[in-house]
């Protein structure tokens, strides 16, 4: 699991904005890579040919972890990335790959472009289909104009980049130079990485950094974007339970700020069921969870954010979970849920009643409810996750990263009964030191049918049950009929 982590955070440097990384833990990194260059399987011209684009040694166990990026001709490979571990100078894991023989692979390409970076985002506009954009004008540019930033066009939730990295076709042996176009329309929840050819203006490749849920088709169900993979579901209780229970403050002397925010009451479903109809998921009321993981996963508590200021509804230094039915990706106080008490100790009692409209507003229990659940499992899953590596270096999703390493200001936007779709979910991860989004949709009542089951079994017979049965997964033989 740690090795899948590792990569999947390391996944999001290759396009994301990065904190200049000091020189000492630079060189640190390099000399461990020169140790082991042989185990590694490097020649003396891939190290003239990476980027070291993260390095840290983990407080509590004393390993270096090291993120490398291969190059060439100075430009990042796009997707190649060595994700490596070290206890002083031996390796213990390795992760991720390089691709070999770059310049027969680029048929000898120039670093050079011919469509300029501008020309770049409107073919990819055009290929996503957003309509309406300004003309793009750069407003920056770094890496020695290989990294030019717009505004958002119009069109776009934030500012609009193209990065210039060298792009693989998929299942193929050629690589193009390419720039890699990032907007995230305000006309839907997607995030689109697209790649266009530096040379032609051609679509390489297109991602989308939204993770969408797909219950209809289980097997579409991909993780796609970086820090969510870092979030996936973990299901052995008594491993995680005991990773909680041992977790303990091992960083040292350093010196740890305090909450007034010290105590808080919320009715949810309880870790670690994962639903009402699950083994001991009813409804319950839980005190001050995140005593469960004592350290520094829980410095702030759960309602303390950024320049220690304390909320009283369900906002902390990890995650913000309101409703959005207007769809507006906007949070407010008043769509949050608010605590019964103004001060410490905190009251989130909302009583659920799973058989009236989840929205309604005369009776808010059950959209309390679910905001008030949403927000604590989150915060539930950055503790668990924290104890596995997820830290602040580890690009984590935190307001405050209180001197840690990484940057802050990333907090999750978790969104309750979100207006903006059905029967799904998504996940959004922009770039380190951006706040990723959260967007969980209703499901549509079950309605009732009934139908008649011809077969010589003994099921035969008239029923009546939820549209959402799966006919087309009855054994061959029988048929259905009915409303």
């Amino acid at each position: 699991m740690k090795k899948l982590l590792l990569l999947s955070i390391a996944i999001s440097f290759s396009f994301s904005i990065k904190a200049q990384l000091d020189a000492k833990e630079k060189n640190a990194a390099m000399a461990a890579v020169r140790v082991n260059q042989k185990s590694l399987g490097l020649e003396n011209d891939d190290l003239n040919n990476m980027e070291v684009i993260n390095s840290y040694v983990d407080q509590q166990s004393g390993i270096r972890y090291v993120y490398l990026i291969q190059t060439y001709k100075d430009i990042p490979v796009y997707n190649q990335l060595q994700v490596l571990s070290f206890k002083g100078d031996k390796l213990l894991s390795k992760a991720g790959g390089r691709i070999p023989q770059m310049e027969e692979k680029t048929k000898g390409k120039s670093s050079l472009t011919k469509l300029s970076a501008s020309s770049a985002v409107i073919a990819a506009l055009m290929d996503r289909k957003i309509t309406g954009a300004k003309n793009p004008v750069a407003k920056m540019s770094t890496n020695n104009n290989r990294k030019i930033e717009f505004d958002n066009l119009g069109v776009s939730r934030q500012n609009v980049t193209a990065s210039l990295l060298w792009v693989p076709e998929k299942n193929s042996q050629i690589i193009h130079l390419a720039w890699q176009v990032f907007v995230v329309p305000n006309t839907s929840p997607d995030a689109w990485l697209v790649s266009v050819d530096a040379e032609n203006s051609a679509i390489v490749d297109v991602h989308n950094f939204t993770n969408y849920d797909h219950w209809e088709k289980p097997a579409d169900n991909k993780v796609m974007n970086p820090k969510a993979a870092a979030q996936t579901s973990l299901s052995n209780k008594n491993n995680l339970s005991t990773i909680l229970k041992a977790s303990k403050n091992t960083i040292g002397n350093e010196q740890l700020k305090s909450s007034t925010v010290d105590g808080a009451t919320y009715r949810v479903i309880p870790f670690p069921a994962e639903s009402p109809i699950a083994s001991g998921g009813a409804p319950a009321l839980v005190t001050n969870p995140w005593t469960m993981v004592p350290g520094n996963a829980t410095t702030l508590k759960w309602h303390t954010g950024a320049g220690n200021i304390d909320y009283n509804y369900t906002r902390g230094n990890n995650v913000w979970a309101y409703q959005d039915r207007e769809s507006n990706n906007t949070g407010t106080i008043a769509k949050s849920a608010i605590s019964n008490s103004n001060s410490a100790p905190l009251n989130f009692d909302f009583a659920p009643d799973f058989r009236i409209d989840p929205t309604k507003t005369s009776l808010p229990q059950n959209q309390q409810f679910a905001i008030t659940n949403l927000f604590y499992w989150n915060n539930i899953m950055h503790d668990v996750m924290y104890q596995y590596g997820f830290t602040e270096a580890a690009g984590n999703f935190q307001d405050d990263n209180l001197g840690r390493g990484g940057i802050g200001n990333d907090y999750v936007n978790a969104e309750a009964q979100d207006g903006g779709g059905s029967s799904n979910a998504n996940f959004f991860t922009p770039p380190e030191g951006n706040s990723p989004r959260m967007q969980m949709y209703l499901f549509p009542q079950p309605q009732t049918e009934t139908f008649t089951v011809n077969t010589p079994l003994s099921i035969a017979g008239n029923y009546t049950v939820s549209t959402f049965v799966d006919f087309s997964r009855f054994p061959n033989g029988i048929t259905v009929s009915g409303d």
